[in-house]
């Protein structure tokens, strides 16, 4: 029950959003959060108790301030990288606190009694497989909602409505996964799953490459839809997966390291499409910075081959992963 109102937001979103901008002011998509946020905050006021461990534990602040710096320096660093004017000398100073930040965290962590994030969840198998593949599909798949509106308005010459309605398609198709997701990992079980469903995602975003204006509207709509349909199948075989082992001792430490790292991978996702279509112009020689249909074609399939990668790190895992869970059985 928890991702279906999650998934209506993406699904009236887009063609929501494109409404507002094309005939009012992009401006009310951002005030219209305003009551929506203050209507959440009093919801989960009102329904969520005030439940605390038995035991107090010392908040890691140093490897708080580690690791938080850390995460903004570098997705700061790659969002500066993606644009036309980089201040280069900037990025890589970014970049390299980042991952001198990002070091001593770890280091940090590893060493005091009460750390920000145990690291001992990353032994499980089925966790560290959520966490390092599903970091680089999280990363490749949530480049298409950023790249798909601006190729379809820049390359193929849409106002965002259009724009918004063709995206529709392709949470429509996260949409309707939801209901088959269950069936579909009992039968076959979460390793099987991710591999040839991984294979499946990373194909259609190589196929979203292949768009062109005059591809015809139902052509687009099928691809659009199949893709919803696959990464939807494959955030929610990560995502349950991930928790599946882990043992109640370092349940919160696991939450949180997987909440920070989905969200850093959903934001990678809109940054690494930046520096993907940048790379496109630089491969091309082009430096004025005139964004073109192959520029897009080209970083759909960079974010494929991320998402190829992504799938190796499923083959580490046993053939009965999470079967307690999935209810499959192997013999």
């Amino acid at each position: 029950y928890i991702p279906w109102p999650g998934l209506v937001a993406p699904v009236l979103g887009p063609p929501l959003g494109g409404f507002i901008t094309t005939y009012s002011s992009w401006r009310w998509i951002f005030y219209l959060n305003v009551p929506l946020g203050v209507i959440g905050t009093v919801l989960a006021l009102w329904w969520t108790d005030n439940e605390r461990e038995n035991t107090e534990r010392r908040f890691d602040w140093l490897g708080f301030a580690l690791a938080g710096s850390a995460c903004i320096a570098f997705m700061y660093s790659l969002e500066l990288m993606g644009q036309q004017t980089s201040r280069w000398p900037t990025v890589w100073a970014l970049l390299a606190y980042s991952l001198l930040a990002g070091w001593m965290a770890a280091m940090h962590m590893r060493r005091t009694g009460h750390p920000l994030i145990d690291f001992a969840c990353l032994r499980r198998q089925t966790f560290a497989v959520s966490i390092w593949g599903g970091s680089l599909f999280r990363t490749g798949i949530m480049a298409s909602p950023f790249l798909l509106p601006l190729m379809f308005q820049v390359a193929f010459g849409l106002n965002a409505f259009q724009s918004g309605l063709l995206v529709l398609s392709m949470f429509a198709g996260n949409l309707t996964m939801k209901s088959v997701t269950t069936p579909v990992l009992r039968r076959w079980g979460f390793r099987s799953v991710l591999l040839v469903n991984g294979i499946v995602s990373a194909l259609l975003i190589l196929a979203l490459g292949l768009l062109a204006p005059s591809t015809p509207k139902v052509a687009m709509v099928a691809v659009l839809f199949l893709h919803g349909l696959s990464r939807s199948m494959q955030f929610t075989a990560l995502n349950t997966l991930a928790f599946v082992d882990i043992p109640k001792a370092l349940m919160s430490s696991a939450t949180s390291f997987a909440a920070v790292v989905q969200q850093m991978g959903m934001g990678l996702g809109v940054a690494v499409g930046a520096v993907a279509l940048r790379g496109a112009g630089w491969l091309r020689g082009e430096r004025a910075g005139t964004l073109t249909l192959m520029d897009f074609h080209l970083a759909f399939w960079m974010m494929a081959a991320l998402g190829i990668l992504a799938v190796v790190d499923c083959f580490t895992l046993p053939r009965e992963a999470g079967a307690e869970v999935s209810g499959h059985r192997t013999a």
